[in-house]
Parts: C-alpha cells; sequence; structure tokens
C-alpha cells in the first residue's frame, strides 16, 4: 500500500518540475477545442483524488464489522479495470469531474495536489492503525468496491495513463 503512495508522490513530484520548465500559455493551451490542455487533466486528476479521499473519509467511519472485507471479486475488478485503463479506450470522466476552469495556475494546482497527497498519506495511515485496510471503502463509480491498497493502485494506473495525455498536449500546444 505504501509502495503505491510512495510512487504516486514521486510521479506527482516529477511531473511538476517539468512543468515547471514549461511556458504557462503552453500549459494552458488545448491541443483540440474539444480536448483539455495540460493543466486541466492534471486539474482532473487532482480532483479524482479528492473526491476518493473524500468518500473513503466519510465511508471509513462506518464501525468495523459494517464495512464489507476484500474479497476474490474486488481482485478480479482490479484486474479489469487495470487493463481498461491501461487500453486506448477513452473514458468519459464521471459528471462530478467535468466541470474544469479554462484557465488555471501552476502554482495554485500544485498546492491544491500536494495538499490533497499529504492528506491522502495520513489518511492511508489511520486506516492501516485502524486495522480497515482489508476492508473495501471506496466504490469506483464503474467497477465497484476496493480496499484501501487497491484504490492506491487504481490512483497509480489513473495518474500513469494521463502522463501521456499531459505530454500529448503539451507537444501540440508548442506546435501551435
Amino acid at each position: 500500500m505504501t509502495d503505491h503512495y510512495s510512487k504516486i508522490e514521486i510521479s506527482r513530484i516529477a511531473l511538476f518540475k517539468k512543468l515547471s520548465l514549461e511556458n504557462m500559455e503552453v500549459l494552458n493551451r488545448k491541443p483540440t477545442p474539444d480536448s483539455w490542455s495540460a493543466l486541466q487533466v492534471i486539474y482532473h486528476l487532482f480532483s479524482s483524488e479528492e473526491n476518493i479521499l473524500n468518500y473513503m473519509a466519510k465511508k471509513s467511519q462506518a464501525d468495523l464489522g459494517t464495512l464489507r472485507n476484500k474479497s476474490i471479486s474486488s481482485y478480479i475488478r482490479m484486474f479489469f479495470l487495470n487493463r481498461a485503463i491501461k487500453s486506448n479506450k477513452k473514458f468519459k470522466a464521471p459528471p462530478v469531474l467535468e466541470k474544469i476552469p479554462d484557465q488555471l495556475s501552476i502554482a495554485e494546482i500544485e498546492q491544491k495536489y500536494a495538499s490533497i497527497r499529504a492528506s491522502m498519506a495520513l489518511f492511508v495511515n489511520k486506516i492501516k492503525l485502524e486495522g480497515k485496510e482489508n476492508k473495501e471503502i471506496f466504490k469506483h463509480p464503474r467497477a465497484g468496491y476496493f480496499t484501501i491498497g487497491q484504490t492506491m493502485k487504481f490512483i497509480e494506473i489513473h495518474f500513469d495513463r494521463h502522463l501521456a495525455q499531459i505530454e500529448n498536449a503539451i507537444n501540440i500546444a508548442k506546435k501551435q
């Protein structure tokens, strides 16, 4: 579980280090009128993680006995979710994540994202201390319930999928 957190945090820091070298106009430019700019993709990522954290925080307040134990079906769902995310298939973001501002500040996004990740680290440790790491506390909109470890894996593969989209948006924006 902490391996997934460490990996996603290292990836986030590396991403912002790379983005700091780019022009704000490039980062805010959409490759096409109906696609997201690099900063809009990052906004989507941190908004997703913020919603995941908020959901898990609420769900984890339940008594230990009322939470579902991890099951073989959650491993099967994670396998198929992982394959779907790693495919080239395009997925529509859930409605709650569709409202993304047109112009964004990299400094503001970086600060908010760092804050969410710090809260996520505290939450992961809290779940471990409470003995809830094998409880299904996150419900993915399409794939169902997952444990904290499986959720961290989802965040990792979701982040990795969007890295290519961010790089593509920057490369196209530089050519416009």
